[in-house]
């Protein structure tokens, strides 16, 4: 059986090619995600008083909420990097998934 995460890339990959677009290259100068943003993702069973409240320990602040319940943009406060941030969010056990904010651009 097919997991839904790979059907979801699938089905996305499939939607690009059928448009005709494609990613724009990548300049290798600069990175492919935007440079102090991070979405990151929190367990279903923590409330949003306790998140805030992390994301100031850690020196980070919501940007933007997503309906997706604790699905945040988060901009980076402190002078970490966005790999040091990642990889205090991924050992913390609260935190389901962080990952950079990806830049994606189509072309024609």
């Amino acid at each position: 059986m097919v997991s839904k995460p790979a059907c979801l890339l699938a089905m996305i990959f499939i939607i690009l090619v059928s448009c005709g677009g494609h990613s724009a290259p990548i300049n290798p100068e600069k990175p492919a995600y935007r440079e102090g943003e991070i979405l990151v993702r929190f367990e279903k069973n923590i409330d949003k008083e306790r998140i805030e409240s992390m994301l100031r320990q850690m020196g980070l602040k919501i940007k933007h909420t997503y309906t997706i319940p604790n699905l945040y943009l988060l901009t980076i406060t402190d002078r970490k990097t966005v790999a040091e941030t990642l990889k205090i969010l991924h050992d913390h056990p609260e935190v389901m998934y962080a990952e950079p904010n990806y830049k994606i651009q189509l072309t024609e």
